[in-house]
């Protein structure tokens, strides 16, 4: 399985070495807050397209990268949240088909990955 990261550097960090302790076939690629609209937009592409997943572990990362990519070029990738609030957020911006962890935690999130990959 391979999963597209969405959030802030150090809580990537954090979130893939969890997966991979507990998941160690997934492969990743990440968004980093760092880059600008134009790597960005060709991030996201690559990453819908060759991703089985993205997840997005928190509303403002969310907010921020579809306003820089928009959501109607968003349709292969599952798309998972880690809570409610990024859930909500996510379908503000129109993505509607959002998995949601049982819990907002980074352990419920890799859970919620593995079992509906």
């Amino acid at each position: 399985m391979k999963l597209f990261l969405v959030g802030f550097d150090n809580t990537l960090k954090i979130v893939k070495k969890f997966i991979m302790k507990h998941y160690a076939d997934i492969q990743f690629g990440m968004y980093s807050t760092m880059l600008d609209v134009r790597e960005l937009t060709e991030q996201i592409r690559y990453a819908e397209k060759e991703y089985d997943g993205i997840l997005f572990t928190c509303a403002s990362s969310a907010k921020r990268l579809l306003a820089a990519y928009g959501t109607d070029k968003i349709e292969d990738a599952a798309i998972y949240s880690i809570g409610p609030k990024t859930t909500e957020c996510l379908k503000k911006q129109g993505i509607l088909k959002v998995l949601e962890a049982e819990e907002s935690t980074y352990e419920k999130l890799a859970k919620l990955c593995v079992q509906t990959g």
